[in-house]
């Protein structure tokens, strides 16, 4: 015997394709469908039982609003710049979630389910190279920072 007759044979059979004549042999008068009926003539929904008056068991069930069906926002964490600037030790440091997970202020958890803001309440007196969105008095606070500004820039408390 050969060698190639030994091989295993990879390659694949080909659809049948249905309804193609006689020669297709899956052709001909009713090609694999039956002889009359619904299925034979045509497409039949997902949601279809059999009957009129019977609903099918996906329509009786209840309609879970945002379950599912609707993807709802991650709700946001506000992190505030009082909460951060004691960790930042240098100038144009990167300020991520992997740095506010490093350095315990907030959990992997959060990380994964909230989306976090970083929210001016407190002071910075170095600037930040920021990876997160933030509240636009955080930008121009940063901003600030970098233009050189000599004291350290604050934000009132309201």
């Amino acid at each position: 015997m050969s060698l190639l007759a030994q091989l295993t044979n990879i390659v694949d059979k080909r659809k049948p394709r249905v309804g193609r004549g006689y020669s297709s042999g899956r052709g001909g008068h009713t090609s694999t469908r039956g002889s009359k009926g619904a299925k034979a003539r045509g497409k039949i929904s997902v949601i279809f039982t059999g009957t009129k008056h019977k609903k099918s068991l996906w329509q009786r069930l209840p309609v879970m609003r945002g379950g599912g069906f609707l993807k709802p926002h991650k709700p946001t964490l506000a992190v505030t710049l009082r909460q951060i600037s004691p960790y930042i030790k240098k100038a144009n440091q990167v300020v991520d979630l992997a740095f506010l997970v490093k350095e315990g202020i907030i959990t992997p958890r959060q990380a994964k389910n909230y989306q976090v803001k970083l929210v001016a309440t407190g002071t910075l007196d170095k600037p930040i190279n920021l990876k997160l969105p933030a509240s636009q008095t955080v930008l121009d606070l940063i901003d600030k920072l970098k233009n050189k500004s000599t004291k350290p820039a604050s934000v009132r408390k309201k």
